[in-house]
């Protein structure tokens, strides 16, 4: 009987490893960035930063902001909503920079 740990056949592992990257499903990436286009999406973003400016302003339910108000539960939920808000817009906004970054890669 042979050595149980010994090298079989001719391959030494002595080939580096390939790495098979897929190439990046982009479809939902460019139908945000087409919609990022339109005239609806400019309408609603107008909107979406209505609501910011009014959370900036406003608490929740509408109360003005007093100055000099220590920060409240209501205060940190509308802080909350501003964040969501802006991640929204983000989103559609870097869509399109993600389709050109893939697009400079592939070409």
């Amino acid at each position: 009987m042979g050595a149980q740990n010994g090298i079989i056949g001719n391959e030494y592992g002595m080939d580096m490893p390939v790495t098979h990257v897929q190439e990046e499903d982009l479809t939902t990436e460019k139908s945000m960035a087409k919609f990022s286009r339109t005239t609806e999406f400019k309408k609603l973003k107008e909107y979406i930063e209505s609501r910011i400016e009014f959370f900036q302003k406003c608490l929740p339910d509408g109360t003005p902001v007093p100055l000099g108000r220590p920060l409240a539960e209501d205060w940190r939920v509308a802080n909350s909503i501003i964040g969501e808000l802006k991640a929204i817009l983000s989103s559609y906004e870097s869509a399109g920079e993600a389709v050109k970054d893939a697009t400079k890669r592939q070409g």
